[in-house]
């Protein structure tokens, strides 16, 4: 944050959202897009994110298919291997 002044400002002026969705996006990383979504055209939804953190971001949810919802899929079949077959 300390690289990217407008995010910081952007921040200072947003922060009750920012707060709640990074406590929603400690189940899914992928929420934190909602900041930059320009959703209906509010700026409240234009989050001037750099480069790099879009980028951490999209690795966050690629990582979170392994982490969860990989094994979570392992669990389902072998659940229905073991009581349909």
């Amino acid at each position: 944050m300390n690289n990217n002044l407008g995010f910081y400002e952007w921040n200072e002026g947003n922060s009750i959202l920012v707060k709640f969705v990074t406590l929603f996006s400690t189940g899914n990383v992928e929420i934190l897009h909602l900041l930059d979504s320009k959703y209906a055209g509010f700026k409240i939804f234009d989050a001037p994110f750099s480069p790099r953190a879009l980028y951490l971001i999209s690795l966050g949810g690629i990582l979170n298919i392994f982490v969860e919802d990989l094994p979570q899929l392992l669990i389902q079949v072998n659940y229905v291997k073991l009581f349909f077959f």
